[in-house]
């Protein structure tokens, strides 16, 4: 019996599942529904079309972002983070070569490596805006290029403190 009634409910499956293809495989060849619904499409896409029209004229009406201004403005902010990314290589090797560089270096006098002492001590006591990596890169960035100004610099630093 409950395979009766398997083979029954299979059976008119099956054969509805036919009738059902057929039906709808006329429906979608008959010129007329193709007729219409090509008409349908046409005037949706015409109405989607002055829709996003009337959005655009009203956004910028209301200082309001577009879709594209949004879009834009991601392709701005792709473009700025790969200009920061290059900067921070670049950065890193500068910092780098500058590193490498300390330690070769040699005082030519005395007098400055005193006052460089007394300006970390300074800056370690009173907490400056400058740390002592920072000013050491800046110390050696300034003898590298045999500048007299660091030693006016230091003196004003370490008469400050007095």
């Amino acid at each position: 019996m409950k395979r009766d009634i398997n083979k029954l409910i299979s059976t008119i499956g099956t054969t509805s599942e036919d009738y059902l293809n057929k039906k709808i495989k006329n429906w979608l060849t008959d010129p007329k529904t193709i007729k219409n619904t090509s008409k349908a499409i046409n005037l949706h896409s015409v109405q989607i079309k002055t829709l996003r029209d009337y959005i655009e004229l009203l956004a910028v009406q209301l200082n309001i972002p577009t879709k594209d201004d949004v879009a834009n403005v991601a392709k701005l902010a792709i473009q700025i983070e790969e200009k920061i990314d290059l900067l921070e290589e670049r950065l890193f090797r500068l910092t780098n070569e500058i590193d490498r560089k300390e330690p070769t270096y040699k005082f030519k006098s005395n007098a400055l490596e005193r006052n460089v002492d007394q300006l970390y001590s300074y800056n370690e006591s009173n907490k400056t805006e400058l740390d002592k990596r920072e000013m050491r890169r800046y110390i050696y960035k300034k003898l590298l290029t045999n500048n007299d100004e660091l030693y006016e610099i230091l003196d004003k630093v370490v008469n400050r403190r007095k």
